[in-house]
């Protein structure tokens, strides 16, 4: 499969979701369809690895059949170690970054041009904030904790279409995989509290430091 540089700019989407198609170690539940072409919302929602996306949108418009020990990005430097996730956009992988050792992860956006076009647009709202770094000398590798950094991005071609790729620092868990871990029955105010300390500082950020108003906030 050919990788190639992104070029380009659409649509709207989010501008850091913090469920799974950004970058986490598991991803929070997704509430669109599953099965055509057609997304119930302009945004994402993520399922973790308990569960599977299935197999009827592997098809052309839909999914890119990753797998394990793949290789991906212009010089084949992420390698597929594992799956993290998936949403009725894409599918998200553990990959190992051989220039630094770390580990990332790889969001594959499905094919189809309504997904390809609201990948742009998120690569555009990534790459904006951090610019916004180094336009105010920061080191845009030391982005606040609560905000996934984009390191990289470029399209795979494959049997099912061009799909968008991008790559992300590998966070913590979802909230998702809090509620699974006190079984449904309510996370612990003490640690609700703590994360939405979180999003309200991530908000605080990326309003003030990089005039960006994230429209996709919600429990």
């Amino acid at each position: 499969m050919a990788d190639a540089p992104l070029a380009g700019g659409k649509k709207s989407s989010r501008a850091k979701k913090r469920r799974q198609d950004s970058p986490r170690e598991t991803r929070p539940k997704e509430s669109g369809g599953r099965g055509g072409g057609e997304s119930d919302s302009d945004s994402e929602e993520y399922s973790d690895i308990d569960e599977d996306e299935g197999t009827a949108d592997y098809r052309t418009g839909g999914y890119h059949p990753v797998k394990i020990g793949d290789r991906y990005g212009a010089d084949k430097q992420y390698t597929v170690e594992r799956k993290i996730g998936w949403g009725h956009f894409s599918t998200v992988w553990s990959c190992l970054d051989s220039r630094t050792d770390h580990s990332v992860a790889l969001k594959v956006q499905k094919s189809a041009e309504h997904y390809t076009d609201a990948a742009y647009d998120e690569i555009k709202v990534l790459k904006a904030i951090n610019e916004a770094y180094e336009k105010r000398g920061s080191d845009p590798h030391a982005l606040p904790p609560t905000i996934s950094r984009l390191i990289d991005s470029f399209t795979i071609r494959g049997p099912n279409g061009e799909h968008v790729a991008m790559v992300f620092e590998q966070l913590g868990h979802s909230v998702l995989t809090l509620i699974k871990r006190y079984r449904y029955r309510g996370i612990p105010l003490p640690i609700v509290q703590h994360i939405c300390r979180q999003v309200l500082e991530a908000l605080v950020v990326l309003h003030d430091d990089c005039s960006v108003i994230h429209t996709d906030v919600k429990p």
